[in-house]
Order: C-alpha cells, then structure tokens, then sequence
C-alpha cells in the first residue's frame, strides 16, 4: 500500500523537518510530493534541485488549490496531508496506519 505525502509549501524552511520526518519513516512505501507556490529563497530552490522525490513550483490560488494539484500527480493509494511546518513525531506514523487499514 504506497502513501502519497503531499506537502503545500511557500518560503518556509521548516519544510526540512517535515521532509525528514517522513524520510526517517520505517515503512517505505510512499512518494512526496512538495507543491510550491513559488518560493523564491535561494536555500529551498537549491535544496528542491537535490531532492529526489516530486517537486512542483508554480503559483497557486491557496493551499487548497495546492492540495488539489498535489492529488492530481499522485499515484499512491492512500493520500497524506502534511503542513511544510509539522513533522511525523514517531518513525512508525505510516506503519501503524497501513496495518490498522489491512486488519480492518
């Protein structure tokens, strides 16, 4: 079961703690998918160029309109919405979810 991890961002650096909350998750099956608005700080633009799941920067009308492009570009089957300034507090999040949804 993938998980798509759609994270609306606009300028917040923050977006690294969040990043690597999920990263740091002992269930591996998911993508990112970071929709940004058009930041324009030179240390996200550089660090979006080395990241390795899906970066989108265009202008958007809100973070509901970021949240609906983020849905279109996803292939998991489950969708999770995170703020670009909260994290996962345990490495387990995605697991526990996953297996809550399989025993039922």
């Amino acid at each position: 079961m993938k998980i798509s991890v759609i994270i609306p961002n606009f300028n917040d650096r923050r977006i690294l703690r969040t990043i690597n909350s999920i990263e740091n998750q002992s269930y591996t099956n998911y993508e990112i998918i970071v929709v940004d608005g058009g930041s324009n700080d030179p240390f996200l633009l550089n660090y979006y160029k080395e990241f390795t799941h899906n970066v989108f920067i265009e202008k958007d009308k809100g973070i509901f309109d970021a949240f609906n492009k983020g849905i279109i570009r996803a292939s998991g089957d489950l969708i999770y919405f995170i703020g670009s300034d909260d994290f996962l507090s345990s490495n387990k999040v995605f697991g526990l979810v996953v297996n809550k949804i399989k025993s039922k």
